[in-house]
């Protein structure tokens, strides 16, 4: 049986995607849609370089153009600005029985609000923030799991790695090691504001902390013009860790090392729209959790976006 699935955004990241589902093992119809034909040839090209496509069928579209009908799938990897309008149109126009959805949701909590209106309390919408579904990671956590740690504190730290638009994964994961959701993030010591690499849209450097359930605390840094290598630590109760994810070690001060790598959206799309397809389930990050951490997320960088502008402004532009 045809899969359809829709995908909107054919950018560097939504190329990706497309790549990846050369991958999955069922038989897919997909429409990709995006409004600039540029970015539609970049993802048609990336995938006439591979050699198997037996297995899809790729419609290329500048807009979504479909009233009515069903979409077994609809991955939406467009940038953050336009992302709860889109969804809003397609939840208008389609029935979808599956969603994935790409972060940073949004650039306000009012948009944000329309995501969460629009798609909860939908069993079926995930958000890819995927560390939590990493071999290398889930073997960490078993690692831990297994000598009875918890965790209790975690400091992230690196220059320029883009904190506004990548911090949200490493939020993410820390909860997820820990179990536990987010209560509290304090952005007051976010500083200066810069044109990131994506024209149009801004990074930031300075101190996120952040507070979970069980008072794990966490505290995320980046410094503009500063080379040295994003690096984790985690402090357990019996224990602490040392990851390098440019080197894919993790090392505990008991001597424990454990080896992995990050993996690639190209790699990680076919397995998990597979499991989606056959079973309904996948382990990214449930759209009501993540909107949870969002919500503090989002709310965090735009009080440092406002005290940094003359102006009030509740949209933070970021992607």
């Amino acid at each position: 049986m045809m899969r359809t699935i829709m995908l909107i955004g054919a950018g560097q990241l939504g190329s990706r995607y497309l790549q990846g589902l050369l991958r999955c093992k069922e038989d897919l119809v997909v429409t990709v849609v995006d409004p600039s034909n540029e970015s539609l040839k970049m993802a048609e090209k990336r995938i006439s370089d591979m050699e198997d496509r037996s297995n899809l069928t790729v419609d290329f579209k500048t807009s979504i153009g479909i009233k009515s009908g069903n979409v077994d799938l609809a991955i939406v990897a467009t940038p953050a600005d336009c992302r709860a309008s889109i969804i809003n149109e397609l939840n208008n126009t389609l029935t979808v029985t599956y969603w994935i959805l790409e972060k940073v949701l949004a650039q306000s909590v009012e948009q944000l609000k329309i995501i969460e209106r629009v798609l909860s309390p939908r069993q079926y919408a995930w958000v890819n923030t995927p560390m939590r579904t990493m071999k290398w990671y889930k073997l960490i956590k078993k690692t831990m799991v297994a000598n009875s740690e918890k965790v209790n504190k975690v400091i992230i730290e690196g220059g320029s790695w883009g904190l506004a638009c990548n911090a949200i994964h490493y939020i993410d994961l820390v909860s997820w090691l820990s179990g536990k959701g987010i209560v509290e993030i304090d952005g007051t010591q976010l500083g200066e504001w810069k044109e990131s690499k994506r024209p149009g849209y801004k990074e930031v450097d300075g101190t996120l902390k952040i507070t979970l359930e069980d008072e794990t605390f966490i505290e995320i840094m980046c410094k503009f013009d500063c080379d040295k290598p994003l690096r984790i630590g985690i402090f357990t109760s019996n224990n602490t860790w040392e990851i390098c994810e440019g080197a894919g070690l993790a090392k505990s001060s008991d001597g424990e090392k454990v080896y992995g790598e990050i993996e690639y959206q190209s790699q990680m799309t076919g397995p998990l729209v597979d499991k989606i397809l056959r079973t309904g389930k996948c382990g990214l990050t449930p759209l009501d959790e993540s909107l949870n951490q969002h919500y503090h997320y989002i709310s965090a960088l735009s009080q440092a976006w406002s005290r940094s502008n003359i102006e009030n402004i509740s949209i933070v532009p970021i992607t």
